[in-house]
């Protein structure tokens, strides 16, 4: 199997025997698929892939007369696919939000709960895992670009090895009025302890409220002491 993806193009090249599982609003304008009922590992991560509209409708395309080339346009105007290989015997997170699909080959996925009440209050406690050897392609509006830094806002991270060491953290600025505000901001970091390649967006757009409801105070308060 060959993944090339240019931007907002890609195209999935299948050999004899193999599969992939296309997210349905991703495979449009390719008649040779079959649909998924029931979808591919129903126990794996369900209620992100719900949550997300990658459960059911998933597409199957097989290749089974031959070499197949599935040809992929994505659907926003300056969208982007990203390729993602995973070795056989690793676990890597993957952003459930831009799944696009993922090759037959997957083992297994799974939902990797984290059980520190930080993580409960940010309401992202729920970790999407899958199981290689296997190929996830993913999409979104922005570029994707690996990287080594050690913190993140949670929204821009795609993926990354699951055995690494994480936490979550705040901006914490110098001066106390900014501070103060990073307490009560909707302003979240993902913090690794371990070293390695994080996937992420490059370009992130969050809209913030003018007015906070008394949870979201409570719950960044938290995350700045590190409950």
């Amino acid at each position: 199997m060959k993944i090339q993806v240019h931007d907002n193009r890609a195209s999935v090249n299948l050999d004899p025997g193999e599969s992939f599982y296309f997210k349905g609003s991703i495979l449009t304008g390719f008649p040779k698929f079959d649909w998924c009922f029931p979808p591919p590992h129903p126990f794996g991560s369900p209620i992100m892939r719900l949550f997300y509209r990658s459960y059911f409708g998933m597409k199957k395309v097989s290749a089974t007369d031959g070499p197949m080339e599935i040809p992929l346009t994505g659907v926003f105007p300056r969208g982007n696919f990203q390729e993602i290989e995973i070795p056989d015997g690793k676990k890597y997170y993957i952003n459930t939000r831009h799944l696009a699909g993922f090759c037959g080959k997957v083992r297994e996925i799974h939902t990797h709960i984290k059980f520190h009440p930080v993580f409960w209050f940010l309401r992202e406690h729920f970790f999407t895992v899958v199981h290689g050897p296997g190929k996830v392609l993913l999409y979104g509006n922005s570029r994707f670009e690996w990287r080594e830094d050690f913190s993140f806002e949670t929204d821009r991270i795609m993926c990354f090895d699951i055995s690494r060491r994480l936490t979550t953290t705040t901006p914490q600025p110098e001066k106390l009025l900014s501070l103060i505000w990073n307490i009560i901001s909707s302003t979240t970091y993902w913090q690794f302890v371990d070293p390695g390649k994080t996937l992420v967006e490059t370009h992130h757009n969050v809209q913030h409220s003018e007015k906070l409801s008394f949870k979201e105070i409570v719950m960044h308060f938290l995350t700045f002491l590190k409950f």
